[in-house]
């Protein structure tokens, strides 16, 4: 879908389809960027380590989530 974002848009946007409870999967999200899973893993560890997001998958509900650091 989007052919070129820049790192910093990715990361924008990655986030707010996490926080938004749109994050399926890896594969979904490199089909979207058009990217490897390998981008995807590394662009949500940086919002993780980096920026201090809480974002995990959840078995349940089948989705990456955005966790409250509580």
């Amino acid at each position: 879908m989007n052919s070129y974002l820049s790192y910093e848009a990715r990361r924008t946007k990655l986030l707010d389809m996490v926080s938004k409870g749109r994050l399926l999967s890896l594969a979904q999200a490199a089909n979207y960027f058009n990217c490897s899973k390998e981008t995807i893993t590394r662009t949500l560890n940086h919002l993780r380590q980096e920026k201090g997001h809480h974002i995990s998958y959840s078995r349940s509900l089948k989705k990456f989530v955005l966790r409250d650091p509580t």
